[in-house]
């Protein structure tokens, strides 16, 4: 009552949560203030619209049409509101949802995902929607331009994880913001740079996530160095507000609080001497999966030119082992030699999409792979059955060589992998 000036039926609530409809009813375009409404007025309004974007932009749940009153509170001195760290709350509930969202049995995910998009589309090709630089569409006159959001396509996530998967080094912008760039900006959206590098954990009341960025130093235009390894609290993780509400957050989470507060003394520093690309792409391909997720056989339809690349590298695999059998099997040198040859052409396609291991995986430890054109006998003196021994680098171009500087400039157009046999 003393905050909206109003107080919501019960249906309209939902234990600690209140209802979006409820606010746009009351405080929505149907409903406006009086011209000569008093600042008190004004404000329950603004409160409520402040509200209302937290439910349904900045902090959407799962539940949808519902906000948690937990940050009605926030509002009361509107003054105070906006010294706030909104944004690193915003990234602290955006993270929580994601590693929720990425498990198998969730159907839906919170989280500010538009924040999410609009990183996407300064960065990665896809789903980015057609950028027009010429004249601009015509609109008629009661209807309102579409957002650029408005223009992604439909029932895509399918899409979106095969095309993912098959992204190269090349598609990635990793630094969309230059500093010419930059300086161009509004003061609002450089005024925080100062902590843009702070290994610091994000806090949403309940939700406390680590922000990393010393992971993806070359959006800053420093070298990437092989970071330390990260070890997620379970116990912080899963941590959430049911049956807690009498907790108090600030006594809660004070020593997370505590190490926020100190944050300055936690920025990424670049490392000398610097990690070259192709040490850290070793790295990289041996602690990270590479495919997000089973190849899918009713992806929709769109008018991208696409193929799966899963599914070509599940066929490359089982010729690859239909080849091991044949090799086994072979009548004489010249079927060997022509079964060896398919065998080399199926692990070169599996190394130069970073898919190596899994020819490993197919011939096993009783088979021995030469490279191609070896010799007049490829497996050795009778096909004798040997061990593998192959190891994997990583290099870049010549014409890659010639600078190691930090930037948009060191972004590989390609990765060229070969072998120590």
């Amino acid at each position: 009552m003393q905050l909206f000036g109003r107080v919501a039926n019960t249906e309209d609530r939902d234990g600690a949560s209140l209802s979006l409809s409820w606010l746009v009813l009351n405080f929505g375009e149907h409903n406006p203030p009086a011209e000569d409404a008093p600042e008190v007025v004004l404000q329950q309004y603004a409160r409520a619209y402040i509200l209302a974007m937290f439910g349904s932009i900045l902090f959407p749940s799962t539940t949808g049409d519902s906000i948690p009153l937990i940050f009605l509170p926030l509002l009361a001195n509107l003054q105070e509101t906006s010294s706030y760290s909104w944004g690193r709350a915003v990234l602290a509930c955006l993270y929580r949802n994601l590693c929720r969202g990425c498990l198998s049995s969730t159907r839906t995910i919170g989280g500010c995902s538009i924040l999410l998009q609009l990183w996407s589309w300064e960065r990665l090709h896809v789903c980015r929607p057609q950028m027009h630089t010429g004249a601009p569409p015509i609109f008629g006159p009661d209807e309102p331009p579409r957002p650029l959001g408005a223009r992604n396509p439909k029932q895509v996530l399918i899409f979106a994880r095969d095309e993912l998967d098959q992204q190269e080094p090349n598609q990635v912008q990793w630094m969309p913001y230059t500093p010419g760039r930059l300086a161009d900006a509004p003061i609002i959206c450089i005024d925080g740079s100062r902590i843009w590098r702070v290994v610091v954990p994000l806090i949403c009341f309940e939700i406390v996530e680590f922000q990393f960025p010393d992971r993806v130093m070359r959006q800053f235009g420093i070298s990437q160095h092989k970071p330390t390894p990260v070890d997620t609290n379970d116990t912080l993780h899963n941590l959430n507000r049911r049956g807690r509400d009498n907790v108090d957050w600030v006594v809660k989470n004070a020593t997370w609080l505590a190490y926020w507060d100190d944050r300055l003394a936690h920025i990424a520093q670049e490392q000398f001497p610097r990690t070259s690309i192709g040490e850290y792409m070793h790295w990289y391909y041996s602690i990270t999966r590479r495919i997000i997720s089973a190849p899918s056989t009713d992806r929709p339809q769109t008018n991208l030119d696409y193929m799966q690349r899963e599914s070509r590298i599940r066929r490359v695999v089982k010729g690859a082992k239909k080849v091991v059998s044949a090799l086994r099997d072979a009548l004489n040198d010249s079927t060997a030699a022509i079964a060896n040859n398919w065998l080399g052409n199926c692990r070169d396609i599996l190394d130069e999409v970073g898919e190596g291991h899994r020819f490993e995986e197919v011939i096993g430890s009783d088979v021995q792979a030469t490279p191609q054109h070896g010799g007049r006998y490829p497996l050795g003196q009778s096909h004798k059955r040997g061990h593998i021994s192959w190891a994997t680098d990583f290099t870049m171009l010549p014409s890659q060589l010639t600078q190691d500087d930090v930037g948009p400039s060191s972004t590989p157009a390609e990765w060229s992998r070969h072998r120590t046999i």
